[in-house]
């Protein structure tokens, strides 16, 4: 086809990075669109500063600064975090409209609202979609591919909590350090959230085989239609599963959220398949909650954690209601892989 311009981007980020044709660098072809998709490449000049969502992730973790003028490279995509930026991509868009820098991963969108203590996200002009000879690209189309149907034949050990910032990276971490240290291969997924290479490449650093997050099934965030969000978590199951003896998977975001969460936990196959769940919480009623609603669909924690176990005032009153052990994911961690690793290596 034939391109209406050529762009040499300043920034690539890391919501792109398994789109080959931006693996070169150089520029980059950019059409015109009416119908914008959530997963859509597209390319932004930053015309105006914002709070502390000030850098963005390229591929491999490191982050950047931000600066009026850089032309950047990300994906259209939804966000709706508790203690982030909520945003929506626009019905339409052309040449020169606003956009907004929701997520350092490089999500774009048009921004609803935000805490006032990060302020406001940065502004973006948009340029175009970056497109090949077919047209305009798709994150999709370079994706493992969702699953309608899960194929796992290793334990499955599931992180969820209450909300976002609540410990899940650093004890899936925790978990994989100590299976690795039984001999085991370890695979590690995260199911939902938004874009960000961070909390995958931190699982691989701690010993993982493989580690894939739902950008990898084409999926800027798990914002979307829940059964895409639950077939693209079956999709990494089964991926990570392959050579593996046993997966861990974090649910980003919190089980009460647009991510999905809860959606993905309700379906049948992955609370089958799922071998042992640790539950984290912020405060004594987050984790009585979360419990409850768990229960309410067949789930069984085996582990209450997260910073409400930071100090034995909250470990004491989450007791009062309930058996489940109540540790620390970084005090206790030993126990918790003693606990977990019990439910997963019963021949063991």
């Amino acid at each position: 086809m034939e391109y209406k311009e050529r762009i040499k981007p300043d920034l690539v980020t890391s919501s792109v990075r398994n789109v080959e044709p931006l693996k070169n660098g150089g520029e980059v072809p950019v059409v015109e669109d009416d119908d914008p998709k959530p997963g859509d490449v597209v390319v932004a000049e930053i015309i105006e500063e914002g709070g502390s969502y000030d850098r963005a992730e390229i591929e491999g973790g490191e982050t950047v600064k931000l600066r009026i003028g850089d032309i950047v490279v990300g994906v259209l995509g939804i966000r709706k975090a508790v203690k982030g930026f909520a945003s929506t991509i626009p019905k339409n868009i052309k040449r020169d409209d606003r956009l907004d820098f929701v997520s350092s991963g490089g999500v774009m969108a048009n921004c609803l609202s935000y805490p006032d203590d990060l302020g406001r996200p940065y502004g973006l002009k948009f340029i175009g979609f970056v497109a090949n000879n077919r047209g305009k690209i798709n994150i999709s189309e370079y994706s493992t591919g969702p699953s309608k149907v899960l194929d796992v034949d290793c334990p499955v050990v599931l992180v969820t909590s209450s909300r976002m910032d609540a410990g899940k990276t650093t004890l899936c971490c925790g978990l994989i350090e100590g299976f690795l240290k039984m001999g085991k291969r370890v695979g590690a997924v995260k199911l939902t959230g938004i874009t960000r290479q961070r909390d995958t490449l931190n699982m691989k650093k701690a010993g993982a085989v493989c580690s894939y997050e739902f950008t990898d099934c084409g999926l800027p965030s798990s914002a979307c239609d829940p059964k895409k969000a639950v077939e693209a978590s079956k999709g990494l199951l089964n991926k990570a599963s392959k050579n593996s003896d046993i997966v861990v998977a974090e649910f980003g975001a919190g089980l009460l959220s647009s991510y999905n969460v809860l959606e993905v936990l309700m379906d049948p196959e992955i609370r089958e398949a799922c071998t042992s769940l640790v539950f984290m919480s912020m405060d004594p009623v987050g984790a009585y909650g979360g419990l409850r609603i768990l229960e309410d669909h067949g789930y069984n924690p085996d582990v209450i954690s997260g910073p409400t176990t930071d100090t034995e005032a909250g470990r004491e009153n989450i007791r009062r209601f309930t058996d489940v052990p109540v540790l620390n994911g970084i005090k206790d961690i030993d126990k918790i892989i003693d606990i977990v690793s019990s439910r997963c290596f019963l021949e063991d």
